[in-house]
C-alpha cells in the first residue's frame, strides 16, 4: 500500500489521521510505503502525527523539510521506520524479492537513485522507487 501527503495541519485534524491509520490497519497490508509530506503549517504537528504511525517505510518531502526535517527523521527512527531517502531495501516474499528505494525530494534535496537501481537482479520480483514532490 502506498500513501502520501498526509499533511497534518489545522485543516486535517489528528482525529482524521487516526481514522486513516485505523483504515490502513484494517486492510492488513503486507507493507506500507509512505511518500512524504507528513505535516504542513507548523512543527507542532510533527509529534502527534508520528505518534499515529507504526511499521511504515518512508522518505521526507518538501513540506517535511520546511517544517523541521531533523525532528521528522528522529520521529521516523523512533517509530522503527526505514527512511528510503538515499537508501534501498530488499524485502523477501517467499522466493521472490522486492527492492524499494527512495529518490530524495526534488525541491529540498539532491535526487539520488543509484542505491535503488544498482545491483538489481533479473530474479528480483519488482523494483520501484518512491518519489513525490
Amino acid at each position: 500500500m502506498f500513501i502520501a501527503d498526509i499533511n497534518h495541519e489545522p485543516y486535517l485534524s489528528i482525529e482524521r489521521v487516526t481514522k486513516l491509520v485505523n483504515q490502513i490497519n484494517e486492510l492488513h497490508p503486507y507493507i506500507i510505503l509512505m511518500g512524504d509530506d507528513y505535516v504542513h503549517r507548523a512543527p507542532k504537528y510533527i509529534k502527534p502525527v508520528f505518534d499515529e504511525f507504526l511499521n511504515l517505510k518512508s522518505k521526507l518531502g518538501n513540506h517535511d523539510h520546511w517544517e523541521n526535517a531533523e525532528l521528522i527523521r528522529k520521529m521516523l527512527v523512533r517509530n522503527g521506520i526505514n527512511i528510503c531517502g538515499k537508501k534501498s531495501y530488499y524485502f523477501k516474499i517467499g522466493n521472490d524479492s522486492i527492492k524499494i528505494g527512495g529518490v530524495r525530494d526534488f525541491w529540498e534535496d539532491v535526487q539520488v537513485i543509484d542505491s535503488t537501481t544498482s545491483y538489481l537482479k533479473k530474479s528480483d520480483f519488482l523494483h520501484f522507487a518512491i518519489t513525490q514532490s
